[in-house]
């Protein structure tokens, strides 16, 4: 039953984000009750996405085996801290912590930007299509809420031996937070551009989320190289390969970001640079 709600709370914050965006871009973006109901509608959208996620959480702790992925990736055996993590050991599940903290730094966006500001409410839109986007491919084509029925088995296939390490346990919420905390950078550049707001001021408004991105996705490199390294112990093949990779791109492009945001700031130069590098990252 548990798992059901999860399901439907899922899809209803979907509902809410796809409205958000809507709002956002069909009501006037500098009418301060257009801005304070996209606010709003954004919060209870991540409200019923956070509770479906802790819900999904109570269920691997739990050992509800009647959830075909935690059958999969869990086991009574393990230790709570391994459960939790088993959530983002496979794709479903990596997916759905990805939109977690997708929609999460969303809020603290919404909390540390100002009503006020016309920037606010576009953003907060072009965030939220974003993470209708994900949602829909979590739910369509990687839904981790299928279940077994008739009969749960009674105990799970266990997690990934490999995959049983403190290290990898806290790499991939770190590499995520880094990863899709450039969302905001994102949402905000295209908000800017469309109201003509690329500025000094801007500059300043988004240099704190380029940082703290980055140093969020440098923290997460970094504890999965020393992962790497010590697991395998022959090379660290897995540092090298496209999934580790992959995270490196963004990192070189949010570098040079940062140092473009700084001089676009400073002297009110590189504006096209880091409109660019902004939306590549």
């Amino acid at each position: 039953m548990l798992i059901e709600v999860a399901h439907y709370l899922s899809i209803l914050a979907t509902g809410l984000f796809f409205l958000c965006f809507l709002f956002a871009f069909i009501l006037s973006a500098k009418d301060i009750f257009v801005i304070n109901l996209v606010s709003r509608v954004y919060t209870h959208g991540f409200l019923f996405l956070l509770i479906s996620f802790l819900i999904y959480v109570w269920l691997a702790v739990n050992d509800n085996f009647n959830v075909l992925y935690i059958a999969q990736h869990s086991n009574t055996n393990l230790p709570t801290f391994y459960k939790i993590s088993s959530i983002w050991s496979a794709h479903e599940g990596s997916m759905f912590l990805w939109i977690v903290f997708l929609c999460l730094w969303g809020v603290i966006f919404n909390l540390f930007t100002k009503n006020i500001q016309d920037l606010k409410a576009k953003s907060l839109g072009v965030i939220s299509f974003v993470a209708v986007g994900f949602l829909l491919f979590l739910l369509l084509t990687s839904n981790p809420f299928l279940t077994i029925l008739p009969i749960a088995p009674e105990n799970g296939a266990d997690i990934n031996p490999v995959l049983q390490d403190p290290a990898l346990a806290i790499h991939p919420p770190i590499l995520y937070l880094g990863y899709v905390g450039s969302s905001i950078i994102f949402s905000s550049v295209l908000a800017a551009t469309t109201l003509n707001y690329i500025s000094k001021n801007w500059a300043s408004h988004i240099k704190s989320w380029v940082l703290i991105s980055w140093i969020f996705l440098t923290l997460g490199i970094l504890l999965g190289s020393v992962w790497a390294y010590y697991e395998l112990g022959w090379g660290g093949f897995w540092f090298w390969d496209p999934v580790e990779n992959v995270s490196l791109m963004p990192w070189l492009s949010l570098t040079a970001l940062l140092h473009c945001i700084s001089t676009l700031e400073k002297r009110d130069l590189l504006k096209s640079w880091s409109i660019i590098l902004s939306i590549v990252t």
